[in-house]
């Protein structure tokens, strides 16, 4: 509040002073000056009715805004500001065709920008380069292309990344007749399997190595059932392990050598007879017993 002065007039026999307010003089006789006394007195000295010292509260910011602003529950749902993940289906504007800042594209700007690209050029003929060891041809080259890709390379291939061309046996690959040498190779034997048989099924065209695993009943022929194209030196191990001592029978398909052909079991134990196939003889040749 600023100074006021009245004049003491007839009608006015006294001024009294109230809260932060001082007149002069004292005794209010003459010209009156009422002044305030508040240390900010050239500032606010009321704020929505009240005086002196004030602390706003929540109704005094809402009514001053206009409206109520959101708390931090309200917030909580809401993208942040940094890196924000969105749901639904968000909007953005659409900016001009010819936008390349950092604008958010929307899919009608995408549209807009490929289809203003138009038909460019088109494809009139459409042809295939032979290189690399390959070959093509083309039909209907103008219109509906169909391309067939061909290659004059024979026999086994080999790529290095950028074209093919033949592989060379003994060289790339082992061939099925050729005399190679292999190194650091394991060849694993071929395995057959059965528990019990009189007349063990053996065939010597697929397995190097048969077993009878829990031999029940005697054997009466290993010659009945055995097929194969063995050929000279090929080799075979046969392993008899019986649920007590059975009786072999070995027939006319193996031969003795130095070492005799077993004629049974031992108990329980797994007995392993080797052997090696003899052309002259066209027998199987015992060469070893374990």
């Amino acid at each position: 509040m600023s100074e006021a002065s009245f004049y003491g007039a007839d009608g006015v026999t006294e001024i009294v002073a109230g809260e932060g307010i001082a007149i002069s003089p004292t005794g209010g006789v003459g010209v009156v000056t009422i002044s305030a006394t508040y240390a900010n007195s050239g500032g606010v000295v009321t704020f929505n009715g009240r005086l002196g010292l004030v602390t706003l509260t929540s109704g005094d910011v809402t009514t001053a805004l206009g409206f109520t602003p959101a708390d931090a529950a309200s917030l909580a749902g809401l993208a942040s500001l940094t890196s924000p993940t969105f749901i639904g289906v968000p909007r953005v504007p659409t900016p001009a065709t010819s936008d390349n800042g950092t604008t958010i594209p929307s899919t009608a700007f995408v549209r807009s920008a490929i289809s203003s690209y138009g038909n460019a050029g088109s494809v009139t003929t459409l042809s295939v380069a032979t290189a690399n060891g390959f070959a093509g041809t083309v039909a209907n080259s103008t219109t509906t292309p169909a391309i067939t890709v061909t290659t004059s390379v024979t026999g086994v291939l080999k790529g290095n990344g950028t074209a093919i061309s033949a592989a060379a046996a003994g060289t790339d690959y082992v061939s099925p007749t050729g005399a190679e040498t292999l190194t650091n190779k394991r060849n694993n034997p071929r395995v057959g399997s059965a528990a019990s048989s009189a007349t063990p099924t053996i065939n010597t065209d697929l397995y190097d190595v048969y077993k009878l695993t829990a031999q029940a009943v005697d054997i009466t022929s290993f010659t009945t059932n055995l097929t194969g194209t063995p050929v000279d030196k090929q080799c075979l191990i046969i392993d008899i392990t019986g649920t007590a001592a059975r009786a072999i029978t070995w027939g006319a398909s193996f031969e003795a050598s130095t070492v005799a052909l077993p004629t049974t079991t031992v108990t329980t134990a797994m007995l392993s007879v080797a052997f090696m196939y003899n052309s002259v003889t066209s027998k199987w040749r015992c060469v070893g017993v374990v």
